[in-house]
């Protein structure tokens, strides 16, 4: 537990999220990747996050998730904009 303690408080750091880590939560409900919700600390209340940790035996190859996360987001936005959503990062 004190490993994951200290995975998730560099995971904070990296993704620099908003508020100080307290604590996270196991979610049992997925079937493929290890899935967690993390919880900082903030002025408003407090944020929570979704983490996962992909599963390597079924996607070999993650970076390859990633750019295709990366694509798909794009694509949304560059329709988006087409559309004349005014803001697009709120969607």
């Amino acid at each position: 537990m004190e490993s994951l303690n200290s995975t998730f408080e560099e995971i904070c750091r990296a993704f620099r999220l908003k508020g100080g880590f307290l604590g996270y939560n196991v979610i049992k409900s997925g079937n493929i990747n290890d899935t967690y919700t993390v919880h900082t600390d903030y002025a408003d209340g407090g944020r929570t996050y979704l983490v996962q940790r992909i599963n390597h035996y079924v996607f070999s190859e993650p970076e390859k998730i990633i750019s295709n996360v990366c694509g798909i987001t794009e694509h949304i936005r560059r329709r988006r904009r087409e559309e004349g959503e005014p803001d697009i990062k709120r969607r």
